[in-house]
């Protein structure tokens, strides 16, 4: 093999693996941009008053109720609420079992609603389960065991999160 040969031949590797690796960066950045389109509707929805109506009555919902009917045995009014509240959560876990949105990124957000929110809705979702001998939202159970497994705070630590005042603010104090 000529000198010429081996040379064409190694700028033509070159180039295939900057061609590779500018193809992973694409699709890198496509993910990115697509992540960010669903984080922005995750937390536009988050803050809508009739959702955040919905996750205060779910997170007041009494004890004493019986869970034996399942979701389908709770009044009209709380019934419409917790499945509101449930399938954005249901929603929610889906992205992050799929890898779509970042983990971290939801529970080092809203790590503590989903806590909230599954709390006192478990016992009426597995309920529902035993039921209908299905999977029923199981994302969202998911979601929320990995939320109670890690909290906001140990996310918030690994990502070096700074608490706390300023340095500066403690110098005029």
């Amino acid at each position: 093999m000529k000198l010429s040969e081996v040379a064409t031949l190694a700028v033509s590797v070159l180039a295939l693996l900057v061609a590779m690796r500018s193809n992973q960066r694409s699709v890198k950045v496509a993910r990115a941009s697509q992540a960010l389109s669903v984080v922005k509707d995750i937390f536009g929805q988050r803050g809508r008053p009739d959702f955040v109506e919905a996750l205060n009555a779910v997170r007041a919902i009494p004890y004493p109720l019986n869970t034996n009917v399942g979701i389908e045995g709770l009044p009209d009014g709380l019934r419409n609420k917790a499945k509101l509240v449930m399938a954005f959560y249901e929603d929610l876990g889906k992205l992050v079992a799929h890898g779509i949105v970042d983990e971290d990124l939801i529970i080092g957000a809203l790590g503590h609603s989903v806590v909230w929110a599954w709390t006192p809705l478990e016992r009426f979702i597995l309920a529902q389960r035993e039921k209908n001998q299905t999977e029923y939202f199981i994302y969202f159970q998911h979601l929320a065991a990995r939320a109670m497994a890690r909290t906001p705070k140990q996310v918030h630590k690994k990502l070096g999160l700074v608490t706390g005042r300023p340095w500066w603010r403690r110098l005029l104090a």
